[in-house]
């Protein structure tokens, strides 16, 4: 953390708060996204799922400190300039902010302090898919501590859509509830995945 020069507060959530930074020496911007130590599991996560991604339209991980009291994420730092610029990538930003580096789709055994699986990315699958038809999360509040708690003893709303009448196959249904178990040991692994029934749902129509 000697070399970057900490600015202005970006933004904050219930995990972290994100800073603008400068690399000294340099005119080379960059975001911080500090933790508390408390929250390990989530910034190592958000590590490994960041750290070999390259790519126009994802923010670039360039490396992560720890310090006495904190994480420290340092990323790519995503101007307004280039938000106007790039709407497609505008939009791609906030999808990202939704899903990476959020406890919102962390599963249950990670919160504890567990080390993220595939087992673990199989929960997160079924937290985007949830979101994906319903436009919501299946565990959403505003504290972490509330967050954590629903998503360790509380079962997921009913698979609902406002806009449409439509509602979710028994094939859609079954997929939502083998992924979203919250037993690690009983969870759908990844050769049941894409032997589900769900994904034949189109040839059969």
């Amino acid at each position: 953390m000697e070399n970057i020069n900490l600015y202005e507060e970006l933004g904050k959530d219930c995990v972290s708060v994100v800073y603008k930074g400068r690399r000294m020496g340099t005119l080379n911007y960059v975001a911080l996204k500090c933790s508390e130590k408390a929250k390990r599991p989530e910034v190592t996560n958000h590590v490994r799922l960041s750290k070999d991604l390259d790519h126009p339209n994802i923010v670039r991980f360039y490396e992560w400190y720890e310090t006495r009291k904190h994480l420290w994420l340092v990323v790519e730092l995503c101007t307004d300039k280039g938000k106007r610029k790039y709407d497609s990538r505008y939009q791609e930003i906030n999808i990202r902010k939704r899903f990476q580096g959020s406890p919102t789709y962390m599963a249950p055994e990670v919160l504890q302090g567990s080390e993220a699986t595939v087992k673990s990315d199989l929960w997160s699958l079924g937290c985007v898919l949830y979101y994906m038809y319903t436009g919501k999360p299946p565990f959403s509040s505003k504290t972490y501590s509330e967050l954590k708690e629903m998503i360790l003893f509380q079962e997921p709303p009913c698979l609902t859509q406002k806009v449409s009448q439509a509602t979710p196959s028994q094939d859609f249904k079954n997929l939502q509830e083998c992924l979203l178990e919250k037993n690690p040991d009983e969870r759908m692994m990844m050769p049941e995945l894409l032997k589900h029934s769900f994904w034949a749902l189109k040839e059969r129509n």
